[in-house]
């Protein structure tokens, strides 16, 4: 995944970054400190008005993808769902 990782940061350079990119655990810190080049977990969900219980989600994966301020910057892809869009889905966490 090196060449998505770095697929996406020239194409950010360039204006044509995707609207989401799944990156590997070893990246994580590179994407963290691109400042300006991801839309951080937790303001995605403070402009949407979703709220934001962490503990929800297991306590080392919060800190694995948060900052020092303990804001959620990102989220492994597979562990992020929805309830209300499965549903909309007509699917069913038992039977996808």
């Amino acid at each position: 995944m090196t060449e998505t990782l770095n697929g996406a940061i020239a194409a950010f350079r360039a204006n044509e970054q995707p609207a989401i990119v799944r990156v590997y655990e070893v990246g994580t810190g590179t994407m963290m400190a691109a400042r300006g080049a991801v839309y951080p977990v937790y303001q995605l969900m403070q402009d949407r008005g979703e709220a934001r219980d962490q503990s929800v989600f297991l306590a080392p994966v919060v800190g694995y993808y948060s900052d020092t301020s303990g804001n959620v910057l990102s989220l492994p892809f597979n562990l992020v769902h929805s309830d209300h869009v499965l549903q909309q889905g007509h699917l069913r966490k038992s039977r996808p």
